[in-house]
C-alpha cells in the first residue's frame, strides 16, 4: 500500500510539473512570439514617475491598436505628450494655441500628426502653432491644474479646454485607474456650495504596474478592450443604470446641481487666469453622438445633452466663448451620414477630428478679426 501511494504521489507531482512547464512554455510562446510578431499587441506609452503634472516618459513611439480597425502611430514628445510637435518651442513670431483635455486630446486612436490639434494648426496657417496637452482619464478639475502648472509656461495666446460628458462628476467623485490620484480633484462641502481644490499626488507605479509591459496583457486589454475592472463590476452586478456619452444617466439626473456648481467653479478660475495672463479662453464640449446617430433613446440622449446646454448657458453668463460640438456634429450627420467614432472604440475618428478642427478655425479667425 505504501509503495502504491508513493507511486501515485510521484506520478501526480510529475504531471503537475509537466503541466506547469507546458503552461509556462505556452505563455512564453504567446508573450515573445505570437503577440509580438503574429497578432500584434497594442503599444502603450509608459508614465513618468514623480512629476507635478502626470504625463508620459519622453521620446516614446509605438502603434496603438484596437482590434483590427485601429493601428495608429503615436509620438510622445520631449515634454511627455502625444503630439505632432516633437518639441515645444517659444516662437516669438507665432501665435500659440494650447489645447487641454483627456483621451480625446491625447488622441491615440488617430496618427499623431492628424488629431484636431495638428489639423487646426495647418488650417490656421504658418503664423500659428498649436500644442496639445492630453492625458487619458483626466477630468475637468485636472485641466485647471494642467493649465496652471504646465500650459502657462508656453505663453499661450488662446487656450482651448475640450470637455466630454464624464468630466464633471469625475472632478469630484472617486474614479478607478492606476493614476487617478495624480489628477487634481474637488472636495464638495456638506451644503454643496463650498468647493475646495485638492492638489494631486505625483504618480508612482504600483507593484502590479509591470503587467502593462507584458504583450499578452496589452493584447487583451488595449487591443481587444477587455478590462478586468469592467468584468469584475459586471460580475458583482455593479453596472447599474443606463449609460450614454460615457455617463450614467440615472446618476446624472440627481447630480445636476453639483455638476453645474463644479463647472462654474472651474470656469471662473479659467477666466481669471485668462485675464491675468492675457489669453483668449475657448471652451468646447463633445456632442451626444449616440443621439445624433440614433443609437440611443431620445430621452436618454436628451438627459446627457443637458450638460451641453448647461455649459453653453454658463459660458454665456460668464462671457466666455464656447463651441457646442453637438450642433456641429448634428448638422454634418444630416448632410453626410458619416459616423464620428470607430466601430470598436467610442473616441473620435478622423472625420470627427477634422470637423472639430474646422469649427475651431472659424472661432479663432472670428475672434482675432474682432480684436483687430
Amino acid at each position: 500500500m505504501n509503495n502504491g501511494n508513493g507511486s501515485y504521489t510521484r506520478s501526480l507531482i510529475l504531471n503537475i510539473v509537466l503541466a506547469s512547464l507546458s503552461l509556462s512554455f505556452l505563455f512564453l510562446f504567446f508573450e515573445f512570439f505570437v503577440f509580438r510578431f503574429v497578432f500584434l499587441a497594442s503599444d502603450y506609452p509608459t508614465l513618468e514617475t514623480g512629476l507635478e503634472v502626470v504625463k508620459y516618459v519622453p521620446d516614446q513611439k509605438g502603434n496603438y491598436r484596437v482590434r483590427f480597425e485601429i493601428d495608429s502611430r503615436f509620438q510622445i514628445n520631449q515634454q511627455g505628450w502625444n503630439s505632432g510637435h516633437y518639441n515645444f518651442t517659444e516662437s516669438k513670431d507665432k501665435d500659440r494655441v494650447i489645447i487641454l483635455g483627456d483621451s480625446y486630446v491625447e488622441a491615440l486612436q488617430v496618427p499623431f500628426n492628424k488629431s484636431f490639434a495638428e489639423v487646426l494648426e495647418r488650417g490656421l496657417g504658418s503664423k500659428w502653432e498649436v500644442y496639445r496637452l492630453g492625458i487619458s482619464g483626466a477630468p475637468l478639475s485636472h485641466y485647471l491644474w494642467m493649465l496652471k502648472k504646465e500650459a502657462l509656461k508656453y505663453k499661450p495666446d488662446i487656450v482651448v479646454v475640450n470637455l466630454v460628458h464624464n468630466d464633471f462628476s469625475e472632478s469630484w467623485q472617486a474614479q478607478g485607474g492606476e493614476y487617478s490620484s495624480s489628477f487634481m480633484k474637488y472636495k464638495i462641502g456638506k451644503d454643496s456650495n463650498e468647493i475646495v481644490d485638492l492638489a494631486p499626488t505625483p504618480y508612482q507605479p504600483s507593484q502590479l504596474s509591470f503587467i502593462r509591459t507584458l504583450a499578452w496583457y496589452r493584447f487583451i486589454t488595449y487591443r481587444f478592450q477587455v478590462y478586468p475592472s469592467v468584468i469584475f463590476r459586471k460580475l458583482l452586478d455593479r453596472e447599474k443604470g443606463q449609460r450614454i456619452a460615457n455617463v450614467n444617466i440615472d446618476e446624472l439626473k440627481v447630480k445636476r446641481a453639483v455638476n453645474k456648481r463644479v463647472f462654474l467653479h472651474s470656469l471662473r478660475q479659467f477666466k481669471k487666469l485668462s485675464e491675468k495672463f492675457s489669453f483668449r479662453l475657448v471652451m468646447q464640449i463633445d456632442g451626444v453622438r449616440q443621439l445624433i446617430e440614433a443609437q440611443s433613446e431620445n430621452s436618454l440622449g436628451e438627459e446627457a445633452l443637458w450638460l451641453n446646454q448647461m455649459v453653453m448657458e454658463s459660458c454665456e453668463s460668464e462671457k466666455v466663448e464656447c463651441v457646442n460640438l453637438h450642433t456641429i456634429f448634428e448638422q454634418d450627420y444630416k448632410e453626410n451620414q458619416k459616423s464620428f467614432q470607430f466601430g470598436s472604440d467610442a473616441h473620435w475618428n478622423q472625420h470627427a477630428h477634422t470637423l472639430v478642427a474646422d469649427s475651431l478655425i472659424n472661432v479663432i479667425n472670428e475672434s482675432f478679426a474682432r480684436v483687430q
